[in-house]
C-alpha cells in the first residue's frame, strides 16, 4: 500500500559568484576575493568577510590578473620592485597587498596562495647588465604596508 506524498522538492543552485558578488567581492579563481584600504602595518579585514588562506599556487600572472580586476582601467601598473618591503610571506591573514603606484610597486604576497615572489625576479633594467646586483638584493621584510595607496586582497569564505 502506498503512503502520503510529501511536498515536492527543490533544487537550490547557488552561483558563487554572484554571493560574492553580493558581498562586495570578486570571484577569481574559484575565490571570492574582497579588498580593503591599508594605513598601517596590520590586518584590516573588509566587513562581513570572514578570511582564510586557500592552497592555490598562483604564479606572477595571477597577481596581474588580480590587480586588473580590482583596479580596472586606473593608473596603475604591475611593474614590481625586486626589493623592498613585501616578500613571500605568512605574518598576515590577508593574500596580497600590493602598492598602486605608476611603478616600481611593492608587493606582499602569501606563500602557499602563491608560488610566485616578487623580491626574487627583479624586473630592471640593470640585471641585464650588473647581474651581481639582482642577486645581491633579494631580501625581504614581509611589511604588508608600504605606504599610501596600498591595498590589501583578503579570501573570503561564502
Amino acid at each position: 500500500m502506498k503512503g502520503m506524498t510529501g511536498p515536492q522538492g527543490s533544487i537550490h543552485i547557488i552561483q558563487l559568484s554572484k554571493v560574492c558578488q553580493e558581498k562586495g567581492g570578486k570571484y577569481y579563481g574559484g575565490v571570492c576575493l574582497m579588498e580593503s584600504t591599508l594605513t598601517t602595518n596590520r590586518d584590516n579585514y573588509p566587513a562581513g568577510c570572514s578570511a582564510y588562506q586557500p592552497y592555490m599556487y598562483w604564479s606572477h600572472q595571477d597577481y596581474i590578473n588580480i590587480n586588473k580586476l580590482f583596479r580596472g582601467n586606473k593608473h596603475s601598473t604591475e611593474h614590481v620592485r625586486g626589493w623592498g618591503n613585501g616578500g613571500l610571506c605568512t605574518n598576515y591573514g590577508a593574500i596580497l597587498a600590493y602598492t598602486n603606484w605608476h611603478s616600481n610597486n611593492h608587493v606582499w604576497a602569501r606563500y602557499g596562495v602563491f608560488h610566485w615572489n616578487a623580491h626574487h625576479q627583479y624586473t630592471g633594467w640593470h640585471c641585464h647588465w650588473w647581474w651581481w646586483s639582482c642577486w645581491r638584493y633579494h631580501y625581504q621584510h614581509c611589511h604588508i604596508y608600504n605606504g599610501a595607496g596600498t591595498s590589501a586582497i583578503y579570501a573570503c569564505r561564502l
